[in-house]
């Protein structure tokens, strides 16, 4: 006589944490954060909702790739880059800063989607519609951190039309209706101060109090998460230009 024999108790397979947190992880905040799509909106739209959270999602890990390798240049050598080669100097600490980030989108059908601009030419942070860069602000260059009287004001990076490696100019507001649009509306022009605080100058909708930029990419061996809480409601602080320096 055949006994039915009882199946051993399930025991779920245990791994070993990862050393680092997952880079999808820090894009689906960060699009959260600054784009809030309800599920509604994404059925609707489809391939221009999916094709808006990459937009945004790459331009956030891009400028938070180049806030972590900033940082890490300004800790090594104790003044900001050059004006004229300011891409070349940050080079070796953002190729470090993406190159695991780009093996682990890799295994992803999508995650071409969402990878961070090359260093090695225009840093572009808004792929089309309009297509727009990163650019250096040169009134900072060469400066200690300390002679930077208010580094929560003096912006270090930003957002505009124009790109090519290494560009740079001085900081002017730009018109939010010029800006690439979400959903119908401006999303504002992006702007990161000395304080590595970033926010989305000139929108209406999305944050003014800004977020650290440095903590958008995952430090490797720690294994943090970081979320981005940004408040809408909140007023802007008004960035200002880096006071001439003396020398």
């Amino acid at each position: 006589m055949h006994m039915a024999q009882t199946p051993p108790p399930f025991s779920p397979q245990e791994y070993a944490p990862k050393r680092q947190s997952s880079p999808w992880l820090w894009i689906l905040v960060g699009v959260v954060g600054f784009c809030v799509i309800g599920i509604v909106a994404v059925v609707a739209l489809g391939f221009g909702a999916m094709r808006m959270a990459s937009d945004i999602g790459r331009c956030i890990i891009t400028t938070g790739a180049v806030a972590s390798s900033l940082d890490e240049y300004v800790k090594a050598k104790g003044v900001f880059p050059p004006a004229e080669t300011w891409q070349d100097d940050l080079a070796p600490f953002y190729k470090k800063q993406t190159d695991e980030m780009r093996k682990e989108m890799a295994k992803n059908p999508v995650g071409e989607m969402f990878t961070p601009a090359e260093i090695t030419a225009g840093l572009e942070c808004n792929p089309g519609g309009p297509k727009t860069y990163l650019a250096y602000n040169p009134a900072v260059a060469g400066k200690k951190p300390s002679e930077i009287t208010d580094p929560g004001k003096t912006v270090v990076i930003f957002e505009q039309l124009n790109g090519g490696m290494n560009i740079s100019a001085p900081y002017k507001a730009q018109d939010p209706a010029n800006a690439p649009r979400v959903g119908g509306d401006s999303r504002g022009w992006f702007v990161m101060f000395a304080d590595f605080r970033g926010i989305w100058e000139g929108s209406k909708s999305r944050s003014t109090t800004g977020m650290d930029m440095r903590e958008v990419v995952p430090d490797t061996g720690s294994g943090r998460s970081v979320t981005i809480d940004l408040d809408p409601a909140a007023p802007a602080t008004p960035p200002v230009p880096a006071a001439p320096s003396g020398n």
